[in-house]
């Protein structure tokens, strides 16, 4: 039976989501959890050999990848349809973008065996933090050397990871306003459905000292946020607001459909390694990105583009309210209306074999300030894969975004853009935008592998004569065999990210992967690159 005060909690956390949830689907009765840190320091000092992915254990893929196969293949879309707007609505604007080799590339973390990398990096004033499905690394981010590794499992060790466990789906970020940087990873086990969202916060801005946090989703026929103890937990991603932490994540049901949710985590108290309060918002839309805010606003929005179409973008809010996290609430807000998308085709390497580019989703958090926001995804664009960026005016009013643009390169317009992140400093006075993303160019043999681009812009504007892109690394081999998987594509893997240099709006970082060399499909051996630009100042 539940207390009083839980039973009040309870009623407020179901009114707050009586315009989004169907009234048949119950919410979580354990909507809040308040979980202890342990500290943990990344030995200090670089290894020689890259830290395998776990020893014996399957290819890392996502959990959902069956329904994300399925998903795809249902969105065929017709020729030229993203440009299919209605009376009224917004308009996108294309532009060839050209080459400006105005960049610094540090390579980072490199693996053979279980692919793709799941590669995300965070920039500190002196470090680096990068997370694979591999290890968690730190380098000094002014000579690129590695000054600390070690795998996932390790890592987390002090808060438990089960012998038959599995860490995947890595996310860092850093936070400039406490200096600190923001770790995440989920669990599946091999045995059972048991899954925990790991989490970690670093003590200062060099990122080697950690409180880390365990928050229990499924163990046995306990549940928490899930809505059932064998649903998956899958795709988190971490954001950030003025006083919380924020996970995202897909929530697979056991007869299938997709349903999103978030996390709310008490910032202040894991700064200091206190008893951490985490609340769950559930029974959301899917693929619901989370947000990194940047301005002082106790609403943070949250957008999700749909899966495999859409013409409109769904957004919730939720409210950091005085009296602690089990007091935040959750808002529906209108749609955003866009033009309609379709997901974007498998990307072709030269060799014909084909690469996975997802579903539509954001692959990485959108950028909050000032009453503005702003995220980027791969959608099809005449038989290939591009870019699309939208900056939304303001969280609440607004129902047409003020830019959607779709950057390409000059080189070649079969070219394929995918895997793509976004940061800016949007909001703040000549403030440019920062796109990392992958490219394919199936004509090319020379240049048509799997490279990385780090594009740049200014935020209003899609004046081409304004925007530049930078290769930062192209792979030295390419995959094979991905006729032979699921849907006749390789995974290529689901992450990159992209962050502003801390204190210097006009220099971006991009993270991504390449391909170092040939092997059996999905075990391809990989490499990651973290790569500096200058924004082009143009005329």
């Amino acid at each position: 039976m539940l207390s009083t005060r839980r039973a009040l909690m309870l009623g407020a956390f179901l009114t707050a989501f009586a315009a989004t949830v169907p009234s048949a689907q119950a919410e979580d009765e354990a909507e809040v959890q308040t979980i202890r840190a342990v500290s943990h320091s990344i030995p200090a000092g670089s290894r020689a050999q890259a830290v395998a992915a776990n020893a014996g254990a399957p290819r890392i893929i996502p959990a959902g990848e069956a329904e994300l196969l399925r998903i795809k293949a249902l969105a065929g879309g017709s020729e030229g349809a993203t440009s299919l707007v209605a009376a009224g609505e917004a308009t996108e604007l294309t532009v060839r973008v050209r080459n400006e080799n105005r960049r610094r590339v540090c390579q980072t973390d490199a693996s053979t065996g279980a692919a793709p990398s799941g590669i995300n990096g965070a920039v500190g004033p002196q470090i680096m933090v990068v997370v694979t499905n591999s290890a968690i690394s730190r380098y000094n981010k002014n000579n690129c050397a590695r000054v600390g590794q070690q795998s996932l499992a390790a890592f987390f060790a002090g808060v438990g990871v089960p012998a038959t466990a599995q860490l995947k789906d890595p996310r860092v970020i850093y936070d400039r306003r406490s200096r600190r940087f923001f770790v995440t990873a989920v669990s599946t086990d091999s045995g059972n459905s048991d899954q925990y969202q790991y989490v970690a916060v670093s003590t200062d801005a060099t990122g080697r000292t950690y409180n880390l946090y365990r928050i229990m989703l499924s163990e046995g026929t306990a549940r928490f946020c899930k809505r059932s103890v064998g649903s998956t937990w899958d795709f988190p991603m971490a954001g950030v607001s003025n006083a919380r932490w924020f996970v995202t994540a897909n929530d697979k049901g056991l007869a299938g459909g997709v349903r999103g949710a978030i996390l709310s985590m008490d910032k202040r108290a894991s700064l200091s390694g206190a008893p951490m309060t985490v609340k769950c918002f559930n029974q959301l839309p899917a693929n619901l990105a989370a947000t990194i805010s940047l301005d002082a606003s106790a609403a943070t929005a949250f957008l999700s583009p749909g899966s495999g179409s859409s013409s409109r973008i769904e957004r919730r809010v939720v409210t950091a309210v005085g009296g602690g996290v089990a007091n935040d609430t959750l808002t529906p807000i209108a749609p955003v209306v866009i033009p309609t998308w379709w997901a974007p085709p498998a990307a072709a390497q030269p060799n014909g074999q084909l690469l996975d580019t997802l579903d539509g989703r954001f692959v990485a958090p959108s950028i909050q300030n000032q009453q503005k926001i702003v995220n980027v995804h791969s959608i099809k664009v005449r038989d290939t894969a591009k870019i699309r960026l939208y900056h939304i005016s303001t969280l609440n009013d607004a129902v047409s975004p003020t830019l959607i643009f779709t950057p390409t390169t000059v080189e070649d317009e079969s070219d394929n853009l995918f895997n793509a992140s976004v940061a800016t400093s949007y909001g703040t006075a000549d403030a440019p935008v920062f796109i990392s993303a992958t490219r394919t160019i199936p004509g090319n043999r020379n240049a048509g592998r799997a490279s990385q681009l780090l594009f740049s812009g200014p935020a209003d504007s899609a004046d081409s004569a304004r925007w530049r892109y930078a290769l930062i690394g192209s792979s030295q081999a390419q995959m094979t065999g991905c006729a032979r998987q699921p849907a006749g594509v390789c995974r290529w893997g689901d992450y990159s990210s992209t962050q502003i240099e801390p204190g210097n709006a006009r220099l971006g970082w991009g993270f991504n992967q390449l391909v170092d060399g040939t092997g059996s499909a999905n075990q391809s051996r990989w490499t990651t690159r973290a790569g500096l630009m200058q924004a082009f100042r143009g005329p």
